[in-house]
């Protein structure tokens, strides 16, 4: 199943980025950054999803889809989306994939994934880093991630969130792409 899976994402999701600078390039399930959602779901499901996620600013939202049967790598995307603007165009997409109680699985196709971005990006600076999950108030919960920051001021990264049995979240595998202006906003207003 590993095998299939990073098959269809190297496929469906990587064959941009062969020529890609930009974060504009990547596409998960046939959406990029710069899209509007528009264009694959209606505005009453965008507003029926929205969700204010940063504590102190609310720039930005969320979107989370849930579980869609028809995607071809994924099980779930997320979105990020500016407040107030009608064209609902997209700065951040991740896709997810639930690891429900195989944690190890999910490291070892994140590692094949991190692989396979540094092959593509040999010059990029990335950042590999483990530490406990902000939504756990427990602490027992650990997020193993790898940023890849791009020459255009965008980002990919690939993460495994492993959830303490305290929790209801299920673990996951997220690969995600922001803009340069969602990743200035997170750095420098959604937390101060």
């Amino acid at each position: 199943m590993m095998r299939l899976l990073l098959i269809l994402f190297l496929t469906f999701s990587f064959y941009t980025l062969i020529k890609a600078d930009d974060v504009r390039d990547f596409e998960i399930e046939g959406m990029s950054v710069g899209d509007s959602l528009l264009d694959y779901f209606s505005e009453e499901y965008i507003e029926k999803r929205k969700k204010y996620y940063y504590p102190k600013s609310k720039k930005f939202f969320r979107i989370n889809t849930g579980k869609i049967d028809n995607l071809e790598t994924y099980e779930g995307i997320q979105f990020q989306l500016l407040s107030n603007d009608k064209k609902y165009i997209i700065y951040s997409i991740s896709g997810l994939i639930l690891y429900k109680n195989n944690i190890e699985d999910c490291y070892e196709f994140k590692n094949t994934l991190v692989k396979e971005i540094k092959s593509l990006f040999p010059t990029s600076e990335n950042y590999n880093y483990k530490k406990k999950h902000n939504a756990d108030k427990t602490g027992k919960s650990v997020v193993d991630r790898h940023d890849f920051y791009l020459e255009s001021g965008g980002m990919v990264l690939v993460k495994c969130s492993d959830w303490s049995e305290e929790m209801s979240s299920a673990d996951k595998l997220t690969v995600g792409i922001l803009t340069k202006q969602l990743r200035d906003f997170i750095q420098n207003e959604a937390y101060k």
